[in-house]
């Protein structure tokens, strides 16, 4: 951040908060002085004179002097005489001036030690307390420096800084550069500004927080509530500091609050909702304004508006002006004292509504708001014909104008909204009236407004009570029927009063809801297209969906007295939208500051000088907190180096430990895991759950320092994670402790899972033909895909790996096939993910029949209570699957993955999955594909002798000291194993030997000519062997 000192009456024009006035000056010593590194009293002396004079400073109203104060035998003398000659003239009545220096508490800072010194005296200022210089007693003080006969003394201790007479505090600030620069600054601190807000007390402001990272907003936010809990701030402060004096960064927050205790209240119940509003906001939003129509009135309505915006005061002053010559009467009077039946007025209430969102569309448009796209309903597409620029206002008055009393003077019948219903059937009820009744506004796909005769109307209320009490039914307490035969006998007379208006192609992209279409000419200007727009219904849904944009980030804001279109939104798409209201009761101003706060958070630009009067006060909150985190300083050859030592997870594709961290992070990409991007639910890319199987066992084989085969792990899936084709896959997996790990993105948690060291176990062996006896239903391969397609599920060739499937009640095999892509990439993963994945489909098996699986909710995975790795992947593998509870709400599974002889080479036990209509997600676990053979062959009766070199295993420590000495030679190495022989794998065995060979032991002793496994003592070349 860049700091500069700024002319005062810009300062002051600007509102910037202003700690002092500074008036400076300098000069250079030259040849005067010798040496060049001393400094020159009578040159510091003419500065003196020089700056006091020009800016006419009376020296003896100076309270502090803050000294360059080096420390230097040579220096401090001279500097000290020097302001003693120039100030002892002024000063009367024995007078004392206190002196410090910061380069006591600091050090000296060589560039920047002036500068230090005029913080440090205006920080004493803003605290009224002067600092004492540290350590300083008069027997140690410089000798050439005669403090009983000048008229300075050093401050010992701390001392209140008492301003003067006129309520201010002056000092000056001393400092010298190397090459005999003169510098002196004087300081004078200005009355704190705390001027009153004229806003109203009650009046809500909105207060935003933002940050380049979630959690450095979070600590910002609560850095806030922390402060405002023991200081008295006012909150249009903090409002006007927030969105003036601050940088607006990617994550946002915001609330609308109208004091101290309701900001405390809004941040302790929303900092929990700021980690999910923050991922949900996308950049580029596409901003659609919906003028609302009729039912929208409420007694009160505009009041706090008026009073609180002045574009809104403004543009309603010159509507009611204009609207006067056709009335005769105000209606800003009808806002300030309404009658009890405004709200159902067919006259008046248009009129309110008309000015309303035409102030509200001039408020938007002061405050910097664009709009891309703008929709009017019923009577509210007049106010929008006029914000797109087909109306101008005068013709907009007058088409709104007749269209109100006209329609009032054919006033009778009623209107009812209709919701939760299917809108064919309530058309079906209004055909059955001759036309006495019709369908008026099609809000959405399960809502509706009929219009009609009120007794048709009722007919069909009570119909409905009888047939679908379930269904909602409002009357709209509105005076007349709009959008009914009723308005035919107004139609030609509205064409005729309206005959000399004129249109214009609109400005900005706009929907009639007359047709539901975009607007691509001057029509809205004719008066045919009004008499249209009062007979004919309302396609409100086909309008909004015409305005919604497939891939962007669409906000609805609705102009109007209260919305209308958020209730029916989700019925209307099932596109991604924001819905916000302008306004709505009870509080319409803070219903206001909450859709500036929505906004804003979603990345709309705002300009937010009009909210301002010019007379708050810059504060020290918000204030950013950084989210801190350890950095790798140093040689990039020194980094390399050091991540080479710390991340031993080396070559996984996707899993690297974080330098000097016990943390891991995971990047995902189609170059190294193109599965993650071939695994669908319900047309979405989910990536499958295996991918945390494939985490987990990496994680715990590195914080567990054992090899994958000695690990256990469980998992616990929280959330589907959601990925875009092509697009690279960040998380963060922490390590909790020894025995607890969680994965998450963006600090969302979306898997948590245990791990341990496993207990060791025997071998175990499935048959798989006793299996496939009791499995006797066969299903092929091609069909067990269809099932999971029926389910929603769809997978690419990589995770296509299940063949020929057969079944029973509770039990079921299957093949798994291994395609090249997968093969060719066993080794970089403890478990490849495509091989859990397959066993982990076969949880379809569980359905039974076809109709079954078309009717069943989508089977998601919960968790994973144990998985294993007992050993090594080969290319032939199957599936063993036993199911162990079952019911409608999910099931239960063990399941095993085998070789073709029916060793377990991966255990999955308690794999829990429920039946809910939502996202699956899956795991695959794979692990390292070779093979080992054994051969015995005799010991050679020369193992021991020099030229040959023996690395020795035992599996006790009598053996090793026997083999210790018998191999005494240096190329030699004799090691012993953790473990009894009798309970140790082949597998086991060559990891660990893996681990003993890269030990520094082994480190020069390369290429061994034997190995001699020992289970007991050893003598060779004349005693028993064993």
């Amino acid at each position: 951040m860049v700091g500069q000192g700024r002319r005062h009456p810009v300062a002051v024009e600007d509102g910037d908060r202003i700690w002092s006035l500074v008036a400076t000056g300098c000069n250079q010593d030259g040849h005067s002085n010798t040496p060049i590194t001393a400094p020159s009293s009578k040159q510091q002396q003419a500065l003196l004179q020089d700056i006091y004079t020009k800016f006419r400073i009376d020296p003896a109203t100076i309270q502090y002097i803050e000294t360059h104060g080096t420390g230097t035998p040579v220096g401090d003398p001279i500097e000290v005489n020097a302001l003693a000659n120039f100030f002892a003239p002024y000063l009367k009545d024995e007078k004392l001036i206190p002196i410090g220096s910061a380069k006591i508490n600091i050090g000296h800072l060589e560039s920047s030690a002036g500068t230090a010194g005029l913080i440090k005296t205006i920080l004493m200022m803003k605290s009224g307390n002067l600092v004492p210089y540290l350590n300083f007693k008069p027997e140690n003080a410089n000798p050439k420096i005669d403090f009983e006969n000048i008229p300075f003394r050093v401050i010992k201790a701390l001392e209140k800084w008492p301003t003067s007479e006129d309520g201010w505090r002056i000092a000056c600030v001393n400092s010298f550069g190397f090459g005999g620069t003169n510098c002196h600054a004087i300081i004078r601190q200005l009355n704190a500004r705390q001027t009153a807000c004229r806003a109203n007390p009650c009046a809500y402001v909105l207060i935003c927080f933002s940050a380049k990272s979630l959690q450095a907003l979070i600590k910002t936010i609560e850095h806030t509530k922390e402060c405002i809990s023991g200081l008295n701030y006012l909150v249009t402060d903090i409002s006007y500091t927030s969105l003036l004096k601050r940088s607006h960064f990617k994550y946002r927050f915001s609330c609308a609050v109208s004091n101290v205790n309701e900001l405390q209240n809004e941040i302790s119940t929303q900092v929990k909702t700021i980690e999910k509003k923050g991922r949900n906001i996308k950049d580029d939003p596409f901003l659609i304004f919906v003028f609302c129509g009729v039912g929208t009135v409420w007694l009160g309505m505009c009041q706090q508006m008026l009073e609180s915006y002045n574009p809104f005061h403004e543009k309603f002053l010159q509507i009611d002006k204009m609207l006067t010559t056709y009335t005769g009467f105000s209606i800003i009077d009808e806002v300030k004292k309404p009658s009890e039946n405004l709200a159902s007025d067919p006259y008046k209430g248009p009129l309110l509504i008309f000015a309303c969102q035409v102030s509200l569309f001039h408020l938007w448009s002061a405050l910097g708001v664009k709009v891309d796209c703008i929709i009017g309903q019923s009577v509210g597409e007049v106010a929008a014909a006029h914000a797109s620029g087909c109306l101008n206002l005068q013709d907009a008055v007058k088409v709104i104008f007749y269209r109100s009393f006209l329609s009032a003077k054919a006033g009778g019948g009623s209107m009812m909204v209709i919701g939760k219903c299917k809108v064919e059937e309530i058309q079906r009820l209004c055909d059955e009236t001759d036309k006495r009744v019709c369908i008026a506004v099609y809000s959405s796909k399960e809502a509706c407004v009929v219009s009609g005769d009120t007794d048709a109307i009722c007919n069909i209320k009570e119909k409905l009570d009888r047939e679908n009490p379930h269904l909602l039914k409002k009357e709209l307490n509105v005076g007349c029927a709009y959008h009914s035969y009723q308005m035919d006998s107004i139609s030609k007379e509205i064409e005729s009063k309206l005959f000399d208006i004129s249109g214009k192609k609109p400005h900005t992209v706009t929907i009639s809801t007359v047709s539901g279409k975009v607007v691509e000419d001057s029509r809205m200007g004719t008066p045919i297209y009004w008499t249209q727009n009062l007979r004919q219904p309302v396609l409100l849904r086909e309008a909004i969906l015409s305005s919604l944009r497939e891939n962007a980030h669409n906000i609805i804001v609705e102009i109007g007295p209260r919305p209308v279109v958020k209730a029916h939104l989700k019925n209307i798409t099932d596109l991604s939208a924001t819905c916000i209201p302008s306004m709505n009761q009870p509080n319409e101003q803070k219903s206001f500051v909450s859709a500036l706060g929505i906004l804003h958070e979603n990345r709309v630009n705002i300009d937010w000088k009009m909210l301002f009067n010019g007379n708050e006060n810059i504060v020290d909150i918000p204030r950013y907190k950084f989210n801190r985190d350890g950095n790798l300083l140093g040689t990039l050859s020194l980094q390399a180096g050091l991540r080479a030592e710390f991340n031993k997870i080396g070559i996984h594709p996707f899993v690297s430990q974080a330098p000097m961290s016990k943390d891991f992070h995971v990047e995902i990409t189609p170059i190294v895991a193109p599965y993650v991007y071939e695994h669908r639910v319900h047309n979405r890319n989910i990536a499958p759950g295996a991918v945390y199987g494939e985490i987990g066992l990496t994680v715990a084989s590195q914080v567990l320092d054992l090899a994958v085969f000695q690990v256990e792990i469980s998992l616990h899936f929280i959330r589907p994670l959601a990925i875009g084709k092509d697009q690279s896959i960040e998380l963060q997996t922490y390590i909790k402790d020894q025995s607890n790990f969680e994965v998450k993105r963006k600090g969302e948690l979306v898997c948590k899972g245990k791990m341990c060291k496993a207990e060791r176990q025997p071998l175990k062996y499935i048959s798989i033909s006793d299996s496939k006896k009791r499995c006797q239903t066969p299903l092929e391969s091609s069909a067990f895909y269809k099932k999971l397609k029926a389910l929603g599920f769809e997978y690419g060739e990589s995770l296509k790996v299940i063949g020929d499937c057969f079944r029973s009640d509770d039990e079921f095999v299957a093949e798994i096939i291994l395609p090249s892509s997968v093969r060719d990439s066993l080794n970089r993963h403890c478990l490849h993910p495509s091989i859990l994945d397959g066993a982990l489909q076969t949880v379809v098996l569980c359905y039974e029949n076809k109709k079954e699986v078309e009717t069943q909710d989508r089977p998601i995975p919960v968790r994973i209570s144990s998985l294993r790795v007992h050993g090594p992947i080969e290319p032939n593998l199957f599936v063993i699957g036993k199911k162990t509870q079952s019911n409608s709400l999910g099931s239960l599974l063990n399941l095993f993955i085998v070789n073709i002889y029916g060793d377990i080479v991966v255990e999955v036990k308690g794999y829990e999955v429920i039946n809910i209509n939502r996202e699956k997600q899956q795991f695959d676990i794979s692990d390292k594909l070779y093979h080992i053979t054994w051969t015995p062959v005799k010991i050679d009766q020369n193992i021991g002798d020099e030229n040959g070199k023996t690395l020795s295993i035992a599996f006790c420590s009598e053996s090793k000291r026997s083999l210790e000495n018998i191999f005494r030679h240096d190329n030699n190495c004799v090691v012993a194993l953790p473990f009894d022989y009798d309970r140790v794998s082949v597998q086991e065995l060559l990891e660990v030997l893996f681990q003993v060979y890269r030990k520094p032991v082994c480190t020069n002793r390369r290429n061994f000519t034997n190995l001699l496994f020992s289970w007991a003592s050893v003598q060779i070349n004349g005693s028993k062997c064993k």
